[in-house]
């Protein structure tokens, strides 16, 4: 970095509970190893029942700001307190079983020319499993400078979305409202969505920041009405933002957030889960996207309301 140039303060908060004796450590580890320094690092215990004050002590490091909350929040209660107790410029939210490469800030603001006015820096991700062998690498492969660009390229498999590969501006999240989607499950989304009209953004296409999938991960235990309520209002508030074709977009829009949907749907532990749970994606998204091909005529006729007879 020139001499010149002064590191902004950035922000890693880690929402926690009950993880100490899971990947906390890790988490925290990751978030002291960064070759950045200019660093403000919080932990926000939600009422954990375990020994995370332990572990967040075995640290030593005065850079860590640990908060217990002794009742717990919720998780997006959670998510925005640690918004709230921000003092960076840009502020990573870091699940506390995700990691980020040690050169993750580095790379993402030297990639913003260390400016502060981004409304957020995004980086490929890296899917792990539960013992951190490495499922396969997204990278971010984007080009876009305007919103629909942007969209464009999620829906493409070129860009995905996670907390962990995300930087937001802390003073712009706060002003449209935190984090926030209607069942708080695609927050993440709902934040870029709002945020990328605002001003421009910062792509970086290297991988430098790990999600982990793991045992008993809530993506597949929330009810599937949430995720597809989510999902739709979210590509609602995509097409607003429009000035072009918005049906096709629309219906680009509808099949791949149908796929997620359906993906979700087909996990249920039950087949009474999994049929009532593909009725309610194809409501959502259309018969096409019923888990199971065979049955998809049998469903349609309980997908659909029947129009209104004239009185």
């Amino acid at each position: 970095m020139p001499p010149s140039v002064k590191e902004p303060l950035i922000t890693i908060a880690i929402p926690t509970y009950n993880s100490a004796d899971r990947y906390l450590s890790l988490a925290i580890g990751s978030a002291l190893a960064q070759t950045y320094d200019n660093l403000d690092i919080v932990v926000s215990d939600n009422g954990s029942t375990d020994n995370t004050s332990d572990v967040v002590d075995g640290f030593g490091d005065t850079r860590v700001r640990y908060i217990r909350h002794e009742k717990g929040l919720g998780p997006n209660g959670n998510f925005n307190f640690c918004l709230n107790e921000a003092k960076g410029a840009y502020t990573l939210l870091l699940h506390d079983d995700d990691l980020i490469d040690a050169d993750y800030i580095a790379t993402c603001m030297e990639s913003a020319g260390f400016s502060t006015n981004h409304s957020f820096v995004r980086t490929g991700t890296r899917i792990i499993d539960w013992e951190g062998n490495v499922i396969r690498e997204a990278q971010n492969i984007v080009d876009a400078r305007t919103p629909e660009a942007l969209y464009r390229a999620w829906f493409n498999h070129k860009t995905e979305v996670y907390y962990c590969s995300t930087l937001f501006n802390t003073s712009a999240l706060r002003e449209i409202g935190g984090f926030r989607s209607p069942y708080n499950q695609l927050q993440d989304g709902y934040a870029i969505a709002a945020l990328a009209p605002r001003r421009d953004w910062v792509d970086v296409q290297d991988v430098k920041a790990s999600f982990r999938k793991s045992p008993g991960q809530l993506t597949y235990s929330v009810p599937v009405k949430e995720w597809c309520g989510d999902f739709a209002e979210l590509l609602d508030v995509m097409c607003e933002q429009l000035d072009g074709d918005v049906e096709e977009f629309r219906e680009r829009g509808k099949h791949f957030f149908g796929r997620l949907a359906r993906d979700r749907a087909q996990k249920k532990a039950t087949r009474l889960g999994r049929m009532k749970a593909g009725i309610t994606v194809a409501r959502h998204f259309g018969p096409q996207y019923f888990p199971w091909g065979r049955l998809r005529a049998l469903g349609r006729p309980f997908l659909h309301k029947p129009a209104p007879t004239s009185p």
